[in-house]
C-alpha cells in the first residue's frame, strides 16, 4: 500500500505507528486509529483558527462531558494515559461499549460531535485526556 499524504495535514497525532492520515477517493482526510476505527472526517480549512482552550480533563467511570466554548469550531481529544470508551450523541458509554481511545490516539471532533460527547474510563483506573478547542475567538467591542 502506497502511503497518501493527506491536503489538511495538522500534525495532531504525536503516537503510533499506523496510518492518521489518509486521503480518500473524494479528496476528504479521515483520521483513522488501530484501535479506534471510527474515521473522523476534517471539516475545512484551519487557516485563522486558533487554539480556544486547551484544558485537561480526568475521565472516570462517571460520565464526562466537555466544555464547549461557543466559538468553537473543533475540538481535538487525545487520551494520554489509558483508554476511554466514549459516545457523540449525549448517551453515556459503558467500560465495555462506545467508540474506543487508546492512550496516545487522539480524535478530531466537531463542534455538535463535542458538545454529545460523553467518555468513561475503560478500565478500573482514572484516565487522563487533554481536550483542545479551536476556532475564531470572538472580537471585543
Amino acid at each position: 500500500m502506497s502511503e497518501v499524504q493527506p491536503r489538511n495535514a495538522l500534525n495532531l497525532w504525536k503516537n503510533g505507528a499506523v496510518a492518521v492520515g489518509l486521503e480518500d477517493a473524494n479528496g476528504e482526510a479521515r483520521m483513522v486509529g488501530q484501535n479506534n476505527p471510527l474515521p473522523v472526517m476534517l471539516t475545512g480549512d484551519t487557516v485563522g483558527l486558533q487554539v480556544i482552550s486547551d484544558a485537561p480533563y480526568t475521565v472516570t467511570a462517571a460520565p464526562l462531558a466537555l466544555n464547549v466554548p461557543a466559538e468553537t469550531t473543533y475540538m481535538v481529544v487525545e487520551a494520554q494515559d489509558g483508554t476511554i470508551r466514549f459516545r457523540l450523541d449525549g448517551v453515556a458509554p459503558t467500560a465495555t461499549a462506545g467508540h474506543r481511545l487508546v492512550e496516545g490516539e487522539g480524535v478530531q471532533l466537531t463542534r455538535a460531535e463535542a458538545q454529545g460527547f460523553r467518555a468513561v474510563r475503560e478500565g478500573a483506573t482514572n484516565v487522563s485526556v487533554m481536550a483542545t478547542a479551536y476556532g475564531v475567538p470572538a472580537v471585543p467591542e
